[in-house]
């Protein structure tokens, strides 16, 4: 049995929630959403990854690194990153061919799968994930390079394809 002191605790209490969830819910539906499925979102995710392909042929790897997120930069030594490309360049050679694989759009993100062969003939799979703010410049949040042709989530692609459908 629940003394009426408790009673009227648990009543307050259920009001306070429901005056939370009600505020909460309100200030969602007013709150802009950008869905991250835009027009504009695959073609700027684009433009930096070839950005990217540029600066790496050219050996400007400090800007790659330097236009990546700080949310990639704080998780990695910016000499010894710098080091591992140029190992990578001198290695592999220049990126010479450069083909999608598969793009998906989330909220403020576009995630790439790459197909990229080199000047010297080795084939890799460059996984990217592109932040994409309303209104400010794209930046790199992951890059993930691994040999040979991975294979891609078509599900994925479907349920996060970069058009208006969804």
């Amino acid at each position: 049995m629940v003394s009426g002191s408790k009673r009227k605790s648990i009543g307050k209490l259920a009001i306070a929630v429901a005056i939370a969830l009600s505020l909460g819910a309100t200030v969602f539906a007013l709150t802009p959403r950008h869905r991250g499925a835009a027009i504009a979102d695959p073609a700027d995710a684009q433009a930096a990854e070839s950005a990217l392909v540029r600066s790496f042929n050219a050996q400007h790897f400090d800007d790659i690194y330097d236009g990546a997120a700080d949310e990639l930069r704080l998780g990695l030594r910016h000499n010894a990153t710098i080091s591992e490309m140029k190992d990578d360049y001198a290695r592999e050679g220049a990126i010479a061919l450069d083909r999608e694989a598969l793009t998906t759009c989330y909220h403020q993100q576009v995630r790439m799968v790459r197909w990229w062969t080199s000047t010297k003939g080795v084939e890799n799979t460059a996984t990217f994930v592109w932040y994409v703010p309303d209104g400010r410049p794209t930046q790199l949040l992951m890059a993930s390079i691994n040999p040979g042709h991975a294979p891609i989530d078509r599900a994925s692609y479907q349920a996060h394809r970069c058009d208006s459908t969804r």
